[in-house]
């Protein structure tokens, strides 16, 4: 009886370990904070060409949109703040750019709009709710990010941190419940 016990608990460690995301470090390369690590980037969520002009209201409707499309809750759902401009600096992976989002009032900030003249991308701010950091490769339009920054704003919303549930988290619970 033990035995099983041992080989379940070892066979659902071996699983969950499979279930974990790896998280990749990602440093400043320019800019007032160069070489502050700011975590891992964040995870692209939706992108739309179509919206108004971006004002608090406009922007929460589209997250909330979005989130509720989803099946997430977003009873807690609020506007924080907006960087207005966004400063925007590199990093050392290709393609990746952070934002110091530190300036906003205390309180989760689970996620934010890139904005600038043709788009609005929305990510799920995971690691560092410091920092806003995302990778205009996942971005499926392009937004004129890189070599010509045309990053008008970057808006951040709180959710009462209840952000999209993890894959990773998810398979553990998943195995958990299993092994029971």
């Amino acid at each position: 009886m033990i035995k099983r016990m041992l080989q379940i608990g070892v066979t659902s460690l071996m699983l969950s370990m499979g279930f974990s995301s790896v998280s990749m470090a990602v440093v400043v390369t320019e800019g007032p904070s160069t070489g502050v690590d700011v975590g891992s980037v964040d995870t692209f969520l939706t992108v739309d060409t179509t919206l108004p002009n971006s004002s608090p209201g406009s922007e929460t409707t589209f997250v909330d949109d979005y989130l509720t499309s989803q099946g997430i809750d977003t009873t807690s759902l609020s506007f924080v703040l907006k960087n207005d401009p966004a400063p925007i600096f590199g990093t050392d992976t290709a393609n990746v750019y952070a934002s110091d989002i530190t300036t906003t009032p205390s309180g989760l900030i689970d996620f934010f709009i890139v904005k600038n003249t043709n788009a609005w991308a929305l990510f799920e701010n995971e690691l560092d709710r410091d920092w806003a950091v995302f990778d205009t490769t996942v971005i499926p339009i392009d937004m004129n990010i890189g070599n010509d920054l045309t990053v008008r704003h970057i808006s951040v919303f709180s959710n009462g941190g209840n952000g999209v549930p993890e894959p990773g988290v998810l398979g553990l619970l998943g195995i958990g419940l299993l092994g029971i």
